[in-house]
């Protein structure tokens, strides 16, 4: 697999707590040829690849880069825009957003920033919008969930879930080796190899090219 070291940091919006990116600090390696859109990053210790191009305008990779989330069946991915402090998530008409005050919001509709609102009329009927608060855990795991709580004209508690597409690779310093599928995804299956080219000589020894460049030549 090709790849070459990326010299520049991934900037992020602010991320939840619980999100899985280690920081806008973290070495990334970028992937051309066949591998083109591909990234490699390591994350709590352990190196992570993913694939970074989508065919949606919403969802134009970023849902690669970090976890999705999965509400009533409909997948929100993360937008890599700033709404009130943090980065939102969306599938084009329901949106997850923070909001101060408030928290975390799911709503049908509405959209990252707009402030929902409900109130009692003099029935003693719930007039407004219908919008749940979201619990999410303080930390990340793949079969981790999230309760969502009803407000204003809403009704019924909710359990999310995460969906993060990609491929786990080595725990060691460097990101050379097989990269196995973590995903529900048909985009995202089997192995993955990323290493250094190699080839034999007549004799069958194998070599393997060096990361450096020793006088224009690698050895």
């Amino acid at each position: 697999m090709s790849f070459i070291f990326g010299p520049t940091r991934l900037l992020l919006p602010e991320l939840p707590t619980w999100m899985p990116y280690a920081s806008n600090n973290t070495e990334i390696w970028i992937g051309l040829g066949n591998d083109n859109n591909r990234m490699v990053f390591n994350h709590a210790g352990q190196w992570r690849m993913v694939t970074i191009s989508n065919t949606g305008a919403w969802n134009g990779g970023a849902g690669a880069i970090l976890p999705c989330l999965v509400i009533q069946g409909s997948t929100l991915y993360p937008i890599m825009r700033e709404c009130n402090g943090y980065l939102y998530f969306t599938n084009g008409t329901k949106h997850v957003w923070y909001s101060e005050g408030t928290g975390w919001i799911y709503m049908n509709g509405g959209g990252p920033g707009y402030i929902p609102d409900s109130y009692t009329d003099t029935a003693g009927t719930v007039r407004g919008d219908a919008y749940w608060v979201i619990d999410f855990p303080t930390s990340y795991s793949d079969d981790g969930t999230f309760t969502l709580e009803p407000q204003g004209t809403a009704s019924g508690t909710l359990t999310g879930t995460f969906q993060w597409n990609r491929w786990d690779g080595p725990t060691s310093s460097k990101p050379f080796g097989e990269y196995t599928a973590v995903s529900s995804s048909s985009s995202v299956s089997g192995t993955k190899v990323m290493g250094l080219p190699q080839w034999l000589d007549a004799d069958g020894n194998k070599y393997i090219r060096s990361l450096e460049e020793v006088s224009s030549y690698y050895t």
